[in-house]
């Protein structure tokens, strides 16, 4: 019988079953633990298809409502799937031991408090409102200085974050001084890397929202030219990045955005093909070969904004036809 490691990095190592998707090439099965490909023995490690850069720890959440502490670098996976998260600062000291304290802001900026545990945590000055675990509060600061009064803090898992910005992140655990949580730049490596870049390619994205569609976002990069490509509006042209974005709601053909939502992409060297939870499939010219292997993040790029888990990242190197999108992408 086989083991897991620690992370979930490692699928049991057992004859695995036909559960990959039908004809994948790569198949991160990340929730599950499970991963395959279909070039070599398996199983396989999600270290052997994903890098992740991080400059600092990061913790993730788990289905019983666990958060775990992932060093430096480590791909943050969980059985909620891998998060994804762009850099964060928490302005409130002392995270983990909260007390009453006055923190200062920009005025003008949105910011938002989220609560992790048992404390109930007041807000005044420059924004009002009361912060509890599942009840953020966002708001736009009036004024420079904003008071967090607190009360019934206790449990084992504490943790208060004051972070600009219209949603909340990850707890990022603070001391005496504000702390940043770095950005996550997961990239494609090994046979994922092979697949991602060449022609013809086809990948299903499975997104999982935990926290109920309040404001998880993705950018999953397609090269090409002119300006970002959102499969969320009214802009057609396949030669740009499709954009993600729960907060949108309403999806051109596709309905609503809801959790689970799927993203199927699919290219040859004449044209692409794109749609969301077996909506309406979106043509138009071919995209060019994904540059520099980026998966989830790009590394550098001041418009990527990443939010959230993704369950299962499979890859195949045909291009799909448009009715296998729609129906490997369904509801």
């Amino acid at each position: 019988m086989g083991v897991f490691v620690t992370g979930r990095q490692v699928a049991l190592e057992i004859p695995m079953p036909g559960w990959w998707l039908p004809g994948a090439s790569v198949d991160l099965d990340f929730d599950s633990g499970r991963y395959y490909d279909s070039s070599t023995a398996n199983p396989r490690a999600a270290t052997d298809f994903l890098s992740c850069t991080r400059a600092s720890t990061g913790y993730a959440k788990d289905s019983s409502g666990n958060w775990i502490s992932f060093g430096s670098n480590i791909l943050r996976i969980t059985d909620l799937g891998i998060l994804v998260e762009d850099a964060r600062t928490n302005l409130f000291l002392n995270s983990q031991a909260p007390v009453t304290q006055i923190i200062t802001v920009a005025n003008g900026t949105a910011y938002t408090v989220s609560v992790y545990g048992t404390a109930s945590v007041v807000l005044s000055g420059a924004g009002t409102g009361t912060a509890t675990q599942g009840t953020d509060v966002t708001f736009t600061a009036s004024t420079t200085s904003l008071t967090c009064t607190v009360s019934g803090a206790g449990g084992a898992f504490q943790n208060v974050n004051v972070e600009a910005g219209s949603f909340s992140s990850s707890p990022i655990v603070t001391t005496s001084t504000s702390a940043t949580r770095a950005q996550d730049v997961v990239l494609c490596i090994g046979n994922a890397n092979t697949i991602f870049n060449a022609q013809p390619m086809s990948a299903i994205i499975d997104f999982k929202d935990i926290s109920g569609g309040s404001g998880l976002g993705f950018r999953v990069f397609w090269p090409g030219s002119g300006s970002s490509y959102a499969i969320n509006n009214a802009d057609t042209d396949f030669d740009h990045a499709i954009v993600w974005n729960p907060l949108a709601k309403a999806v051109a053909g596709s309905g609503t955005v809801y959790t689970g939502a799927k993203l199927g992409i699919a290219q040859d060297a004449s044209n692409g093909s794109a749609v969301l939870t077996g909506g309406t499939v979106i043509t138009g010219s071919a995209p060019g070969i994904m540059p520099n292997v980026v998966l989830l993040t790009q590394s550098g790029a001041s418009s990527v904004t990443n939010f959230g888990y993704v369950r299962r990242l499979t890859l195949w190197n045909s291009k799909l036809a448009d009715a296998t999108l729609q129906a490997l992408t369904a509801p």
